[in-house]
């Protein structure tokens, strides 16, 4: 076919399947301009099909999805080595500014489940197409302290506070202890009072008196909830605050943090 309806546009005049002659623009001639755009069309996408560039993890900027924090690739022997453990689950995507990134498919339903069009670190647009790609019914569970602790640290990324999950999951009880002491002490000084009855008319916030917390039950996960409550409010104004609290709590009781920002200047009330 190909042979003919190249021979055909050589020599326009002429059926090239009977060699008999042909009007132009009748019923023939339509049907072989037909053929031959079709034909065309055909060429053109597989030319560009081979000329698109499969983008690689091996590509992205980051080395862990941002967001899970599982590790993407590293570096073995000085030679970039995939080593995630689910390669199918990965999307990879090239951004407005030609940077590469790679996030897990549940972690692209995280940052559409929370309204987020941007990546988290860059601030520059996820491309619509990406977020459209991911459609993944999450089912809600209890979650771990470990679990509570990732989403806390995955907001803070979000608002530009970046610490590990282990600089919460490794305090000790006697810090947590302070650190509930200092975060209450912080909530109560510096939201204010409207906005604080609003927010603790709705939400089992920050209720726990200082006094009363070390005898607590689940301490750990009051304090741990209480934070994501904060960081996930409907007002910016708290989520900024909560970032503010909870890293000016951590910097006081684990001394990393305190390393992170040296110069942060925490004011409050």
């Amino acid at each position: 076919m190909e042979d003919k309806i190249l021979e055909w546009y050589n020599n326009k005049s002429i059926n090239p399947y009977t060699k008999r002659k042909i009007k132009e623009n009748g019923v023939t001639f339509k049907k072989l301009m037909k053929l031959y755009n079709k034909f065309i069309s055909e060429k053109t996408e597989i030319s560009l099909e081979t000329k698109k560039i499969k983008l690689s993890p091996l590509d992205s900027i980051e080395d862990i999805d941002i967001i899970s924090l599982n590790k993407i690739w590293e570096i073995k022997n000085d030679i970039k080595v995939l080593v995630h453990d689910n390669l199918d689950n990965l999307i990879t995507y090239k951004d407005e500014n030609n940077h590469i990134h790679t996030f897990e498919k549940e972690s692209i339903q995280y940052l559409k489940n929370y309204n987020m069009e941007f990546h988290p670190i860059t601030k520059v647009r996820i491309p619509q197409n990406v977020l459209d790609s991911v459609n993944i019914n999450i089912i809600k569970k209890e979650k771990t302290n470990k679990e509570l602790s990732l989403e806390i640290v995955q907001l803070l990324t979000h608002n530009s506070f970046f610490i590990n999950i282990e600089h919460i999951t490794n305090l000790s009880e006697e810090s947590i202890d302070k650190l509930y002491y200092e975060c209450f002490s912080f909530f109560k000084a510096n939201i204010p009072q409207s906005k604080l009855v609003q927010i603790q008319n709705s939400n089992d916030v920050f209720k726990i008196h200082s006094i009363h917390y070390p005898n607590y039950p689940h301490k750990t996960r009051y304090l741990l909830n209480s934070f994501l409550i904060l960081l996930e409010y409907n007002d910016d104004l708290v989520k900024i605050m909560a970032c503010h609290i909870i890293i000016g709590g951590l910097s006081i009781v684990n001394k990393d943090i305190k390393k992170l920002y040296p110069d942060y200047n925490f004011t409050f009330n």
